[in-house]
This record gives C-alpha cells, sequence and structure tokens, in this order.
C-alpha cells in the first residue's frame, strides 16, 4: 500500500475564510511581531469544517501601495507560508482545536519589501510559532 504524502499546498481549508473569525482572533487571540509582519493567533475549538489543525490568513494595510502591490505582498507572504507549512503542522495542536493565524503585514520603513525581507520575516515568525507550540500554548503569551 502506497505511503500517504504531506500536502505541499495552501488549500482553501487551510485558510481562514471570514470576518467573525477574523473579529474573534483580533479580539481574543495572543500578538507578537517580526520586522514586518505581525501576527495574531489563537487556539480555539474547532466549531467550523473541515477540520485543519492549523490555519491561517492574511491581510495588508491599505497604506501600504495600491491594490497590485498589496496583492504582490499577499502572495509572497501566502508563498513564505505554503514552503514552510509542514512546520507549522508539526505544532502540537488539542484534538477537536485549531490553531488560527492571521500574519498582517505592516511596513516599518515606508519601502516597499522585497520578497527575500517577506521570506525572512514569514520564517521568523514560523520558527516563534512552533517554539510557541512546542511549550504548550497558553490563555495569553
Amino acid at each position: 500500500m502506497p505511503e500517504a504524502r504531506e500536502s505541499k499546498g495552501l488549500y482553501r481549508s487551510r485558510v481562514i475564510r471570514g470576518k467573525d473569525r477574523l473579529t474573534a482572533i483580533y479580539e481574543n487571540g495572543s500578538v507578537f511581531r517580526s520586522s514586518s509582519v505581525l501576527v495574531r493567533f489563537l487556539l480555539e475549538p474547532n466549531r467550523y469544517q473541515p477540520q485543519e489543525p492549523v490555519q491561517v490568513a492574511f491581510t495588508i494595510s491599505r497604506r501600504v501601495g495600491n491594490a497590485v502591490r498589496r496583492n504582490q505582498i499577499r502572495r509572497w507572504m501566502r508563498e513564505s507560508i505554503r514552503l514552510r507549512f509542514s512546520e507549522l503542522q508539526r505544532i502540537p495542536v488539542p484534538v477537536d482545536n485549531t490553531l488560527s493565524i492571521v500574519l498582517s503585514y505592516r511596513s516599518v520603513t515606508g519601502t516597499s519589501p522585497g520578497w527575500k525581507e517577506i521570506q525572512s520575516s514569514v520564517e521568523s515568525v514560523v520558527g516563534r510559532l512552533v517554539a510557541l507550540g512546542e511549550k504548550g500554548f497558553s490563555a495569553r503569551h
């Protein structure tokens, strides 16, 4: 019997959808910041289908640039997470819970970021989330 392969994509079931979910994460979640990426995360009971242990969302401020530039940055953040998603899946999430993560790009310098800056910021964020997950998530961090 062939071995089950780990999925490499960032499929729709792994992306947070809906304003109510984002609002709950913004109001009840914990926050930390990388150089240019603000992270909000919340360990919540899984009330949504399909059950994914880790789900992500991406936001970006309108102050960053025009729509084309914002979408480019969002695509870069998405690709960076896709490349590191297997690390996020190794975070021990209790059964029937979901770790919801919102990544928000915030321009610190006022200049436009490149792929390498976005990738290094997301890399450090994933490392920190994995470290927090290994310690065990508590009510606040």
